[in-house]
């Protein structure tokens, strides 16, 4: 059976294979990092996922393997299980009901990561895709609920309230471009256009690529989790959406070609991009 403190600071094993692997003392690493992470499959098959988060975190912490790069003490099949069973953990611990956003956010962008490990290997998997997908989102969402939170309280401390207000419907052949413009996207006054034919296919990514390849786009990722700082230690720079730019620019054809090939990892991406 598990230690009592399996996976923790605690666990003697998780030193001892921390030790191994500075060491590059393969041979003694894998049996470790087989035990650990046979402990965390049974600990997630029986739904226990804030132990099964233990062990595989300190598994991976121990081998310095959060990454792509295979994994010494692992198989490629193991390495790449203990990432989606951990993606899983953190996926279910988020939806326990007691969580707070700003934890569940954090929670769901780790499980958003441990998911694309996999995925960059196998990109063309469904499953993985879909679970990737779904983190991202349920992120999005909830750490736009932790940025809510505050607003809702100081407007709650000042007596002001929410009001409700009926959305304007307007079928698409009733409306001209100018009459969108001036009416609703200028006053910034929303509206639901109705009657918008689904009979053309949506443009691809390919489409997109394929007409505005050449332009230069700037790459951003989440500073959520730097406490203010930069990646480097410095004040991070404001950012508009917890968002920080990266100092470069490339193509948008380069950018999907390094896509297609499983690379810009870290977390960047293109953010709130204009097409032109």
């Amino acid at each position: 059976a598990p230690c009592p403190s399996a996976g923790g600071p605690g666990d003697p094993r998780v030193a001892a294979l921390l030790e191994a692997c500075a060491g590059a003392q393969w041979e003694r690493a894998a049996p470790l990092a087989r035990t650990l992470a046979a402990e965390g499959h049974a600990e997630w098959e029986a739904d226990r996922f804030h132990q099964s988060r233990a062990l595989y975190s300190a598994l991976l912490g121990a081998c310095s393997c959060n990454g792509i790069a295979p994994c010494a003490p692992l198989s490629r099949r193991e390495q790449l299980q203990v990432h989606a069973n951990l993606g899983s953990s953190l996926m279910l611990l988020a939806r326990e009901p007691d969580v707070p956003a700003g934890a569940r956010a954090d929670l769901l962008e780790g499980a958003r990561y441990h998911w694309s490990i996999p995925l960059q290997v196998m990109p063309s998997e469904e499953n993985l895709r879909y679970f990737h997908r779904l983190c991202a989102a349920d992120a999005e969402l909830a750490r736009a609920l932790a940025d809510a939170m505050p607003l809702a309280a100081a407007a709650a401390a000042e007596g002001r309230t929410a009001t409700v207000r009926s959305i304007e419907r307007r079928d698409v052949s009733s409306i001209s471009r100018e009459d969108f413009v001036r009416s609703y996207a200028s006053p910034r006054v929303p509206v639901v256009l109705t009657g918008v034919s689904t009979g053309s296919a949506l443009p691809t990514l390919e489409d997109i690529v394929r007409v505005c390849g050449a332009q230069r786009v700037t790459l951003q990722r989440s500073t959520v989790g730097l406490g203010g700082r930069s990646e480097m230690g410095g004040p991070a720079p404001a950012a508009w959406a917890g968002m920080h730019r990266a100092p470069g620019t490339t193509t948008l054809a380069e950018l999907h070609a390094e896509l297609q090939r499983g690379g810009v990892a870290d977390g960047w991406q293109l953010f709130y991009w204009g097409l032109p």
